[in-house]
């Protein structure tokens, strides 16, 4: 993926709290800039709905990795992406 613009969205969750469609508007307006959403872990909503958003896009959303003390679990959201 080429990224347009230099400057990527940080690992934030409840963008709801903020806008109704959250995350969603989030990595739309990402995806239109042609840069990288770095996806919370406690996003609002699923990688998969997120990356749904994005169809025109799909590689603006990619999820925030954090260690999980199960390897089992950091495994299963490296499979997602």
């Amino acid at each position: 993926m080429q990224v347009n613009f230099p400057i990527f969205t940080a690992p934030a969750g409840g963008h709801v709290k903020g806008h109704p469609d959250g995350e969603l508007a989030t990595a739309q307006a990402t995806g239109a800039l042609g840069t990288l959403m770095i996806v919370s872990a406690h996003s609002s909503y699923s990688l998969e709905e997120i990356a749904e958003a994005v169809a025109a896009a799909p590689d603006a959303a990619v999820e925030s990795l954090t260690e999980s003390p199960k390897p089992r679990g950091s495994l299963r959201r490296v499979a997602r992406i």
